[in-house]
């Protein structure tokens, strides 16, 4: 009796320990110095807060995400950590240069996600990057001079800006690595600038939230600035910095699930935040909350290429300030090929452009051969190149021409550059020249005159390669045709469109096979290859406003792969506008098809520009291109092709491209059931060229009771001289 008696009490002493620990388990530990030790050994941080509460941190997670996954899977992460991915940190130490060190962290993370670099051998410097904003040495094409600023001798203490670090990588001023900063850039330089963007389009809040994700995801970090006041915090809110100093950062990655009670000094109330890669050792990781006000100043993101891709550097824009007062859309720069030999050749491969704006149509056009470097000469030479491109975001970009373009030593050659964009408000980054250099502006009335009387110059930069002149410089030998077995397959059809978000109803799948929006591709050897075209991507939202990409895959027989990307941009409004460029393929001399013992399904070489009128409309037809030099025919012959039901009925007038005079052709038949197909014959070369590129601006006007509105299609037709497999088969579109 006793001994149950004691068994019962130990049991009830059993009972009420359970009770007792269960209870204690609904409350928190309040010892911060215990939690810490627990928390160690559970691999994470635990911290108190005023109220009590405990919350988990997440700093000490090191999870590495799939950092070279495409953008669409990054952003749809709600945790993306890359360290695991990344370079190590670096220690500013004393110095003033958190600028240089934000850029450099985010190019060596760019140039990780391009593939382009190892983690465990990518150790860029900053301080050689900061170094050349005081010291410049003349560039190996004498086009600029030695440069050393007044404050060269105390360059590590003097603030800067992100914003300064894109025009000096651009110059190739860096990146470099290695320990030393006045090392030689030209000699030490293992990256070429091809991008500095600046991720800035006005977006607030939760847009801005997903803008920043976008742009991480895709090049791999974003720098970014904060009030900051050199603490130790991991989780970090500087809209309650009282004590700070503005300081720029690297955006590498981000957390949603964040508690927002985390977060000091002061209080947010937003959960999540940014992952920031900082230029302390003490402080070399932390958490930023989203809403930091980060400047839209600051967003950068670059991207590059490696030093073999181009060999030169043709600039005049030797300064990290911009002249802001000077706002041109329309210039040119004159320069003097300086590289090539009787062993090496040099080549143009692409053109770098400094713009502000955002949604910018870049035009390009080349002109070789010119008589000197005067303003008058700017547009008398041979059009050897042309190529449009449109930029999500302004900054500095390069364009890459389809074929790089010969330019004989001591010969001059220019780059006209022409930029739009729907709100009206882009132009080219000018900088003020110590210097008068071939640097002009275009007014319509006048010509080309220099810039702010030649004190400025324009941000227009030429990317040169020297190749063995035995060898072409993509290493394939082509005929005198300018093809063979070796070339890619040709795209063609809709390469950039702009479109209202009232134009087009359906699904993105349903985009694509529209008539108007469509894509083609032709091979030498395979002829229409066009079924075999794979859309590698498509993230168009019709109804939606806003910037997208359609990315083309093609391959022919001989496993020669070519890619293409087409932007879209849906606009804001409902006006039913519809703005398409299309890329049209032609030959230019019936004679090379008759050597070549083959034919032509159309001796007037009638080219589709790709849209249809109903009875009673119009278009108006007008050359863009200078033709003078180039072409043998005076006139080119526009025409209305209508099916009747008695059959094809033609009317025509005839175009004078040379004076870029504009006509109109008319469909005005009676019998017409089918909609009539606008076609234009293509001018006839004086010379024997591959790859010469016309532009065209056709204003469709459909004149019917509901008004619909005009329609402008700029078409880029090019001569190539191909052979019949392609030539028969797009002449039967």
């Amino acid at each position: 009796m006793k001994k149950i008696t004691s068994v019962t009490y130990i049991h009830k002493i059993l009972l009420l320990m359970i009770f007792l620990l269960t209870l204690m388990s609904f409350f928190p530990i309040k010892s911060p110095t215990k939690t810490r030790a627990i928390a160690a050994k559970r691999g994470s941080d635990f911290i108190e807060k005023s109220d009590n509460t405990t919350i988990t941190e997440q700093i000490g997670s090191e999870k590495t995400e799939p950092f070279y996954s495409s953008t669409e899977q990054i952003i749809t992460l709600t945790k993306f950590d890359p360290r695991g991915e990344l370079t190590p940190t670096k220690d500013q130490g004393s110095t003033n240069l958190c600028w240089a060190y934000a850029a450099i962290s985010a190019s060596e993370s760019s140039i990780l996600k391009s593939k382009i670099g190892d983690k465990n051998t990518l150790r860029l410097n900053p301080q050689a990057l900061a170094y050349r904003k005081y010291v410049r040495s003349i560039d190996p094409l004498g086009n600029n001079a030695n440069y050393v600023s007044n404050d060269a001798g105390e360059w590590t203490q003097k603030a800067g800006s992100i914003e300064q670090t894109a025009p000096l990588f651009s110059m190739w001023q860096g990146p470099i690595g290695g320990d030393k900063p006045s090392a030689d850039v030209w000699e030490n330089s293992t990256y070429r600038l091809e991008s500095a963007n600046l991720i800035s389009s006005g977006q607030s809040n939760k847009d801005r939230i997903v803008e920043l994700k976008s742009a991480i995801a895709k090049y791999g970090a974003v720098t970014a600035s904060c009030y900051y006041d050199g603490g130790t915090n991991k989780y970090f809110n500087d809209n309650a910095v009282t004590n700070g100093i503005p300081h720029a950062i690297t955006l590498v990655g981000w957390d949603d699930n964040i508690d927002s009670r985390l977060f000091s000094p002061g209080k947010v109330s937003t959960n999540g935040g940014w992952l920031v890669k900082n230029s302390y050792d003490d402080n070399g990781y932390f958490w930023l909350t989203y809403e930091s006000k980060i400047s839209e100043t600051t967003s950068w993101t670059f991207t590059y290429a490696t030093k073999e891709e181009y060999d030169f550097n043709y600039y005049y824009d030797n300064s990290e300030f911009d002249f802001g007062i000077i706002k041109q859309k329309k210039v040119a720069n004159v320069y003097q090929a300086k590289k090539g030999t009787k062993d090496q050749s040099e080549y143009l491969k692409a053109v770098n452009v400094a713009f502000v704006g955002n949604d910018v149509s870049v035009t390009i056009r080349v002109y070789t051969n010119l008589d000197g470097s005067g303003q008058l000469q700017v547009e008398r030479g041979i059009l050897s190149a042309q190529k449009t491109q449109i930029f999500k975001y302004g900054g500095y970009n390069t364009i890459k021409f389809d074929k790089p373009l010969k330019i004989d030593k001591d010969s001059y050659f220019s780059i006209v550059v022409e930029v739009s964009n729907p709100t009206g408000n882009a132009y080219v980054r000018v900088v003020q020249s110590d210097s008068k250099k071939p640097s002009y502006y275009n007014n319509e009335y006048s010509g080309y005159d220099y810039i702010f009387n030649g004190g400025c110059v324009a941000r227009v930069k030429a990317y040169t390669k020297l190749v063995d002149s035995e060898e072409k410089p993509d290493d394939t030998t082509v005929s005198s045709y300018g093809w063979n077995e070796k070339r890619a397959p040709l795209f063609y059809g809709a390469t950039q469109i702009f479109i209202d978000k009232n134009v087009f109803l359906g699904s993105k799948e349903e985009f694509v096979k529209d008539s108007r929006f469509r894509v083609f591709a032709k091979d030498f050897e395979d002829g229409d290859i066009t079924h075999k075209i794979k859309i590698k991507e498509n993230n168009v939202q019709p109804n939606i406003p806003g910037q997208y990409n359609i990315v083309y895959e093609i391959a022919d027989s001989h496993n020669n792969v070519k890619t293409l990307n087409v932007p879209v941009t849906i606009n804001d409004k409902v006006g039913g506008d519809c703005r398409i460029i299309r890329t049209i393929y032609a030959v230019p001399q019936m004679k090379n098809l008759v050597d070549m013992e083959i034919g032509r399904c159309d001796s007037n070489n009638s080219q589709i520009l790709g849209i249809y009128l109903p009875k009673g409309g119009c278009a108006k037809v007008k050359f863009i291109s200078n033709l003078t030099s180039e072409v043998d025919d005076l006139y080119v012959n526009p025409t209305i092709t209508c099916y009747t039901d008695t059959g094809r009925i033609r009317t025509s007038t005839y175009l004078n491209v040379k004076e870029q005079q504009e006509i109109e052709v008319k469909c005005e038949i009676d019998d017409m059931s089918y909609d009539a197909v606008p076609l234009i014959n293509a001018p006839r070369l004086k010379d024997e060229k591959v790859d010469v590129t016309f532009e065209i601006e056709l204003v469709s006007m459909l004149r019917t009771l509901n008004r619909l509105p005009i329609t402008i299609i700029k078409i880029l037709l090019m001569m190539n001289f191909i052979k019949n497999g392609i030539i028969q088969m797009i002449h039967m579109r």
